[in-house]
């Protein structure tokens, strides 16, 4: 989820409403990516969400199954031909199901109501920033970070991470 409030505010590639972008850069108090940034002291709160999509069941591949058995008693190869299609049809949905695609997002509610949700492929990765943001926060700005670069594509944090005292993240 994007924004509420204003349209693509400059994101690098907007899906739906949510965040897709390679990389976070956090400076102090700031975290940008693209041509937005957001001051961390106005976080009201961070969450996370698992997308898991399901597809419907092909209903046409039940007329391909029927005109296949139907078509056999005109023509064998034709019927089963037909009958193929739609068996095969089917076993892709029913395997495509079994190993879902799933979307992992980073929520971050600004106290104005603004939410930006941001897409992970990698849940441990989601999480790793999910700490390095809560750090940063209960730090509340205490002392100075210095840059922390967040390579969401190849899933690695770099920078100093001094502020987290030992937290695991």
């Amino acid at each position: 989820m994007e924004e509420k409030k204003n349209s693509n505010q400059g994101n690098e590639n907007s899906q739906g409403n949510a965040i897709k972008t390679d990389y976070l850069v956090i400076r102090d108090n700031i975290m940008e990516w693209g041509n937005t940034m957001i001051q961390l002291s106005n976080v009201c709160s961070i969450s996370t969400l698992t997308f898991v999509q399901k597809n419907p069941f092909p209903m046409y591949s039940l007329i391909l199954v029927a005109v296949g058995l139907l078509g056999m008693q005109f023509s064998t190869a034709t019927g089963i031909v037909i009958l193929g299609l739609g068996i095969v049809w089917i076993y892709l949905w029913w395997n495509k199901n079994n190993n879902p695609d799933k979307t992992e997002t980073l929520n971050i509610t600004m106290n104005s109501g603004t939410v930006f949700g941001f897409l992970f492929k990698d849940e441990v990765f989601k999480m790793r920033v999910l700490r390095v943001l809560e750090g940063i926060i209960a730090d509340g700005g205490k002392r100075k970070i210095g840059d922390i670069n967040i390579d969401i594509n190849n899933c690695d944090i770099k920078g100093d991470l001094s502020f987290m005292n030992g937290r695991e993240w």
